[in-house]
């Protein structure tokens, strides 16, 4: 019968679906058809599926009576004044169910939230268009409010909510004047107090979704990118990149123009997530997990705490009673342990601002990257989880690559941003990104995608990859100001033993390979890299100094400040040149050290230097032409440890590691020689700004908060693990305080094991002295990797199963042990 029921419908309304736009059919059959099927299949699960408290009517029209399902939560006082949470099912304006808010709804009820699912008028039952469909938001919004104190509402904290077509119906109730049901006392407002909006329609014009809908002369009536204004309320949105009904472009042009009009909107996208991404299982039961419900619903959460409806999570830890820093980290590219005039005494160089940050902080003499090359140490130091638990176990991201940073993944920009912190990145990123088209088919007008705008940052500026990887241009945002549609490759360097990336540039790929003998790679034809450290430092400022304000109030800033030097091509400026005794490389790390005391300047200036905590570190240690700069000026980039970057050894991945905070550091000027890592930060940020990592974030990340705070401290670091990673051979190392173990790899079966307090540059060998110390590492370094995880807490699982690279371990053992942690 029911079935019956909807055939009669679509034959109805055959006509006229037929006659809408490609995207638009789809998305109204997809509506059809879960009318039939989807919902048949929920009331199959009535056990699962949460129920309303109560249904009451907040209007009728006609013979037409609209409900709302309220949720309440357990034991609500009608007497309190609760926040309250109105949501509109979307459906194109056309069908749709309130049981689509149910799960958000129940959820929102453990915080203390009332909750109300509204009915509202869509053509399929009611013969309507979208104007009634925001005629009647308005009217619950109305009353909401009308009825709060019976309700045990808070009339000054109702959120408008909804997905998609709701969506559309919630937004418009903040933004859209007018359009009040006949014989509404319109003296109450029907306006939120704030809006979250999942998916929504945001334009309902041809660069949208429905204007199939509207006359002409109507298009941008209740179109809310071409509504907005001053005074809109606080706003949070999510959209999914990948969206393909509703497009992610307008998502980014709403929030760009509610931001010049100085309201408060906060745009949270998922790479590569399609429309109705944000339903949960109970709602859509045969959805793979529900990771994307939960993560919209985590930031639901976060943005009520903001707002102060709901209370945000005690701060009960050691680092309490400070004030929520900022923080900026400072990240160089291949610069070695040795090549910070503080912590090398023979330097050829002087690096007077880096040495400020360790004269006035903490010297973490024994830090290290994760891996001695870019990529992978980049995605621990931003996710606290080591870089071979992904996919990619050696080597190096292209510029354009799958996001080496999965979608819902902690960084440290999502997790700050959690507690309240402006977050930027300013740099060179590679960590892999989405570009539009294929080379030789771009279209540079469509956003980039799966970046760091993705990955929990609000503002992005800098470049794809290292500067020898092409798709090289100045983009801020998701778009290249001058797109890169020239081509180009490495030039002949007069000052050092490497290239340049200069122009003249070529208008074709061909031109390049006639000239060079290489194809060439994409380029801006305003590229040049002897502008990134200027370019970088000039954007970080000016984003900082829109924050000051905001910082000095209490809502302060998270900026990753991640520069392309001293890696190739090394290229100061004119007006260094001459400048220390090391050559063109010391000119250049004398070049990066001007631009770190501009920042240091900076935040003395605004007033905010004793409440910014700055991390400097490098990704890996020196490239190979240390051994030049050795030789010809005496001076050694890695600070007297054994080899560089690439290498298992110390002058592969350990590195300048410094740490400074005026109103947080016990004494500073001091160092600390037991081991840390890069990707401790996450959890070393997260207990200084009252953050508990959940089990599947920061797996191996271990706070060394203690450090700063204590200078009588006793931390102990879990057994760190760090890589030789040589593209076509990787070697594992496992440090555990003085002692470093290095396994076998496919080009070598040697074991080594080295006392690192006695022997920094791993000259003797002593496996065969203390054989069962090597077993014991051995055993460390096996459950470390088989258990997902190095820190105390729940195994999680690594991206693949046994990889090849673990030579030590059969595929068989690694199964055993993962078996032995699933029984656990």
């Amino acid at each position: 019968m029911v079935h019956d029921q909807y055939l009669v419908l679509t034959c109805l309304f055959c006509g006229p679906i037929m006659s809408l736009k490609p995207t638009a059919l789809i998305f109204v059959l997809a509506q059809i058809a879960f009318l039939a099927f989807g919902s048949l299949e929920l009331r199959g699960q009535t056990d699962n599926k949460p129920a309303p408290d109560k249904s009451v009517v907040y209007k009728t029209i006609g013979d037409v009576e609209l409900k709302l399902d309220v949720f309440l939560p357990v034991d609500h006082d009608p007497s309190s004044e609760a926040p309250a949470v109105v949501f509109f099912f979307g459906g194109g304006w056309n069908t749709g169910s309130t049981a689509q808010f149910y799960e958000q709804s129940k959820l929102l009820n453990q915080y203390g939230v009332v909750t109300f699912c509204a009915d509202y008028r869509v053509r399929s039952r009611h013969r309507t268009s979208p104007f009634e469909c925001v005629k009647d938001g308005k009217s619950a919004i109305r009353w909401v409010r009308e009825n709060a104190k019976e309700l045990g509402v808070n009339p000054g904290q109702i959120v408008a909510s909804g997905g998609s077509a709701g969506g559309h119906v919630a937004v418009c109730t903040g933004l859209i004047e007018g359009l009040d049901e006949a014989g509404e006392a319109t003296t109450v407002s029907s306006v939120p107090n704030a809006m979250v909006l999942f998916n929504p329609v945001l334009d309902t014009t041809d660069k949208g979704f429905g204007e199939q809908r509207f006359e002409e002369k109507d298009r941008t009536t209740i179109s809310p990118c071409h509504q907005i204004r001053e005074d809109i309320v606080p706003t949070l949105l999510f959209h999914g990149t990948g969206d393909k009904t509703v497009p992610f472009e307008n998502a980014e042009r709403f929030t760009r123009l509610m931001k010049e009009a100085d309201n408060r909107c906060e745009l949270v996208s998922f790479a590569g997530a399609g429309h109705g991404f944000f339903n949960g299982k109970l709602f859509r039961p045969k959805l793979e997990d529900d990771k994307h419900f939960q993560a919209t619903m985590k930031s639901f959460v976060e943005f009520l705490q903001s707002l102060e409806y709901i209370p945000a999570p005690a701060e009960d830890s050691q680092a309490s009673s400070f004030r929520k820093p900022n923080i900026i980290v400072i990240y160089t590219d291949d610069q070695g342990y040795g090549d910070v005039s503080a912590l090398n005494p023979d330097s050829k160089f002087q690096t007077p601002n880096m040495d400020q940050i360790a004269l006035e902080g903490v010297s973490f003499t024994n830090g290290h990257s994760a891996d001695s090359i870019c990529t992978p140490s980049r995605y621990a130091l931003l996710t606290g989880r080591y870089p071979w638990r992904t996919q990619m176990k050696r080597s190096v991201l292209g510029a354009e690559a799958k996001c080496l940073i999965s979608d819902g993944r902690m960084t440290l920009a999502s997790m700050l941003k959690s507690r309240g912190y402006h977050t930027a990145m300013v740099g060179k990123w590679h960590l892999g990104m989405d570009f539009p088209g294929k080379p030789g088919s771009r279209d540079w007008s469509q956003p980039v995608l799966d970046m760091p705008l993705d990955k929990g940052f609000d503002y992005y500026y800098g470049i794809p990859a290292s500067l020898n990887y092409g798709i090289l241009a100045w983009f801020e945002g998701r778009h290249a100001e001058v797109p890169p549609t020239q081509f180009s490759n490495k030039k002949p360097n007069a000052r050092h033993s490497d290239y340049r990336i200069m122009p003249p540039y070529d208008q074709t790929p061909e031109e390049t390979a006639e000239k060079l003998n290489r194809r060439g790679f994409e380029i801006a034809s305003d590229f040049v890299d002897n502008q990134c450290l200027t370019r970088f430092t000039d954007k970080a400022l000016a984003w900082m100094e829109t924050k000051v304000a905001d910082a000095k109030a209490g809502k302060p800033f998270f900026l990753y400040l991640p520069y392309t030097s001293p890696h190739f091509p090394v290229c100061p400026l004119p007006e260094f040149h001459g400048q220390g005794d090391c050559g063109a490389y010391g000119e250049f790390l004398i070049e990066t050290d001007y631009h770190i005391g501009r920042v240091l300047r900076f935040l003395k200036e605004q007033g905010i230097d004793d409440d910014t905590l700055v991390v400097f570190t490098s990704d890996n240690g020196p490239e190979r032409p240390w051994k030049e700069h050795l030789e010809e000026f005496g001076h050694d980039s890695r600070g007297g440890f054994r080899e560089g970057k690439r290498s298992v050894y110390e002058g592969g991945h350990r590195v300048p590691f410094l740490i400074r905070w005026p109103n947080g550091i016990e004494s500073p000027g001091r160092s600390w020689a037991a081991p840390v890592g890069q990707v401790d930060l996450l959890a070393t940020f997260a207990e200084i700004v009252d953050v508990k990592l959940p089990a599947d974030a920061g797996e191996d990340s271990q706070s060394f908060a203690s450090v700063l705070l204590d200078k009588d401290a006793d931390h102990q670091r879990v057994p760190l693990i760090a890589l030789g990673n040589y593209g076509g051979d990787t070697r594992y190392s496992i440090i555990d305080g003085q002692w470093k173990l290095i396994l076998p790899s496919k080009t070598t079966d040697r074991t080594e094991l080295y006392d690192l307090a006695q022997d920094k540059a791993e000259k003797k060998n002593l496996q065969e002295q203390h054989s069962q110390r090597v077993t014991t590492l051995t055993n460390q370094l096996n459950q470390i990797i088989v258990s997902g995880r190095s820190t105390p807490g729940p195994p999680q699982s690594n991206d693949t199963g046994h990889w090849r690279d673990l030579t030590w371990l059969t595929e068989t053992q690694y199964n055993e042990l993962r078996q032995q942690h699933a029984d656990q």
